[in-house]
């Protein structure tokens, strides 16, 4: 009687954790997100600190490089993972602390987070936004699926795009995620190098607009304009 009962205890405690998992996860994410805004420590990603504690962080990398590259790396995927600000004081960091080398570091963990933002909102939302929007949906990914590649690309080495909605799209999107983790990884390349090599000279800069100078942008509209032809040229072709 005890085993029978405890069968049907295990049955409905599976069945309701599956009910209940999604909502579950998504109050668990934004719990963190609001414990991360309040605690404070988000407000010290500021440029001002960053040039006054310079000589600290150098310091704690000579300590144990390779323990303050993986704590780095870990706060940046958990930065970009959560839609997080401070993305940009973070990379400058890695200029200043690591060198050019810093790129690595920055690229890794922009891409891990990047790919855990889109699996959680693939995992999330794809499924009841699909069956609420369905045509509107259909026809997007018939269009991104078409051209992935060359517009994940453009989407990357565009600055105009904020970097947490490419994200999500890529989630509620149909394109692999293998595709949208390596179009990741070569976009934000051009742009991860400019901010990282400005990190290695971090008193030179007054604020974070300094860096995209007209002359820098132009260079990732150039860039996108390249990425975004061969679905143009394709789109042409079968018209």
């Amino acid at each position: 009687m005890l085993d029978i009962l405890s069968q049907i205890a295990q049955i409905l405690f599976m069945k309701s954790l599956k009910t209940y998992q999604k909502p579950l996860i998504f109050v668990t994410i934004i719990i963190l997100i609001i414990i991360a805004y309040n605690s404070g420590l988000l407000k010290l990603l500021t440029l001002e600190n960053l040039q006054n504690n310079q000589d600290w962080l150098i310091q704690k990398r000579d300590d144990n490089y390779t323990l303050f590259a993986l704590l780095y790396t870990i706060i940046y995927i958990v930065s970009v993972a959560f839609s997080l600000p401070g993305a940009t004081i973070l990379t400058l960091t890695a200029g200043l602390v690591f060198g050019l080398y810093g790129a690595i570091f920055v690229i890794i963990g922009a891409s891990i987070g990047a790919v855990l933002t889109a699996l959680l909102t693939r995992y999330l939302f794809r499924d009841s936004l699909e069956k609420k929007f369905e045509n509107q949906l259909k026809t997007f990914n018939q269009k991104i699926n078409k051209n992935a590649v060359s517009y994940l690309l453009t989407l990357r080495l565009i600055p105009a795009f904020p970097f947490f909605l490419i994200n999500i799209l890529g989630g509620l999107s149909r394109v692999k995620i293998f595709t949208f983790a390596w179009t990741t990884i070569i976009g934000i390349i051009p742009g991860t190098l400019a901010f990282v090599n400005a990190g290695t000279e971090i008193s030179k800069i007054e604020s974070v607009s300094d860096i995209l100078s007209p002359n820098l942008v132009g260079s990732f509209l150039i860039l996108a304009i390249i990425a975004l032809a061969p679905s143009f040229f394709n789109k042409k072709k079968s018209s």
